[in-house]
């Protein structure tokens, strides 16, 4: 009798466990809409091109730093070629950006990643004063990390071009 209780004591622990590991594998895909309505509180769009427009203006600084430090090694024929090679590349850029081009892959994205339950409940966070506070303060945030990589990338130039000059060194 023991026996027989530790036996249907087993099955139904194993049939629990079962069908919690199947109820969570099988949860809910999230619609689209609740997705793009996570987006829109999120405000996601915007914060895409904030972010967009800051890589503009990093790229930009790159580019005419690179044409300064190039100036007197150009002739104007193959500067105006440098420039116009570089805004093309930064339209690429800029377009491969945009919110448009993205936001279908956002989408599935989230959809592979959150059930249908975690996306409401995203949806209410961000609906709250301190879910509204967190999307609000982000592009500041995004901009201070930004600066601080930038920092952090010009402590390692000397070695990056002395590696460079070794290389080039070698290559003879």
């Amino acid at each position: 009798m023991v026996n027989k209780q530790k036996i249907l004591s087993k099955i139904t622990l194993s049939l629990v466990f079962f069908i919690i590991i199947q109820s969570n594998a099988f949860a809910e895909t999230p619609s689209t809409s609740s997705i793009e309505e996570l987006l829109r509180v999120t405000k996601s769009e915007q914060i895409s091109k904030q972010t967009q427009q800051l890589i503009q203006a990093s790229l930009d600084k790159i580019y005419q730093e690179t044409l300064e430090s190039k100036k007197d090694q150009l002739t104007t024929v193959q500067r105006d070629k440098l420039e116009h090679y570089m805004q093309s590349t930064s339209n690429i850029v800029v377009e491969l950006l945009s919110w448009d081009h993205f936001k279908s892959d956002i989408i599935q994205i989230y959809a592979e990643t959150y059930t249908q339950k975690e996306v409401d409940d995203l949806i209410e966070f961000y609906r709250s004063p301190t879910g509204q506070s967190s999307i609000d303060k982000m592009p500041e945030i995004l901009n201070k990390t930004r600066l601080l990589m930038q920092q952090k990338f010009q402590t390692i130039l000397p070695q990056k071009h002395k590696m460079y000059e070794d290389m080039m060194k070698q290559m003879q």
